[in-house]
């Protein structure tokens, strides 16, 4: 679908169905009981591309990577996905683990599945602001047909945003014409020092929920956050 932002920037997004949804809330709440278990499959397994294969609705993962107990955290993680029904059939052959999805949009996530962050924000955020605009991984494109891509587009009172929880490429589109914020969490690369993160509007993740809710409620209730851009 497309929302038109401003007079040259239209917004295209996803619709979400009720299972793909369900998946949403699956990573949460995966992310909120299993940290530990959370990050190592983030960031050993489906961010390797040596490890997992990724096409369409296909994932096939290589477990000879890993020991037996670090592969039942895999084997754990799919069968819940299994019970949850985001994925369809579940082959084990050899040491591969080869997983049918629901959707090719499920897919999309574990191609890049650092954009896990942005489901934490989206619900947060959505909790705490109902009838506030929220979109999950949009692009935004002008009248020469060039897009970017951000993890999320929202509006608070009128004022619209464009967050993200990878480092952005160069931006063709963005610029200086949307407000900016960046997610990160403590073993983020996505600055280079401290004094960078000082420099642009930035929110924390540290693995609970509640105080993010927090930080995000202190971040869109202060009126000077509002009113200004970030360069």
């Amino acid at each position: 679908m497309n929302y038109l932002i401003k007079d040259d920037l239209t917004l295209s997004f996803y619709q979400y169905d009720y299972i793909e949804k369900a998946f949403i809330k699956f990573i949460i709440d995966w992310c909120q009981k299993y940290p530990f278990k959370f990050h190592f499959l983030m960031k050993k397994v489906f961010n390797s591309s040596e490890i997992t294969y990724i096409k369409d609705t296909t994932m096939i993962i290589n477990l000879n990577y890993f020991s037996l107990d670090k592969q039942q955290y895999i084997f754990c993680f799919v069968r819940e996905m299994l019970e949850a029904k985001v994925v369809k059939k579940v082959i084990s052959k050899k040491e591969f683990l080869i997983i049918h999805l629901y959707s090719y949009k499920i897919g999309e996530f574990f191609i890049h599945p650092s954009r896990w962050l942005s489901y934490i924000f989206y619900d947060s955020f959505r909790s705490l602001y109902h009838s506030e605009k929220c979109l999950l991984g949009v692009l935004i494109s002008n009248q020469n047909q060039q897009s970017d891509y951000v993890d999320l587009y929202l509006e608070r009172l009128g004022i619209p945003f464009v967050v993200y929880c990878e480092k952005p490429e160069s931006s063709l589109v963005i610029k200086n014409n949307l407000k900016k914020l960046y997610l990160y969490t403590p073993n983020c690369r996505f600055f280079d020092d401290n004094t960078t993160k000082e420099a642009n509007d930035c929110l924390e993740f540290r693995y609970n929920i509640e105080k993010f809710k927090n930080s995000i409620k202190k971040y869109f209730d202060n009126p000077c956050n509002l009113t200004r851009f970030i360069v």
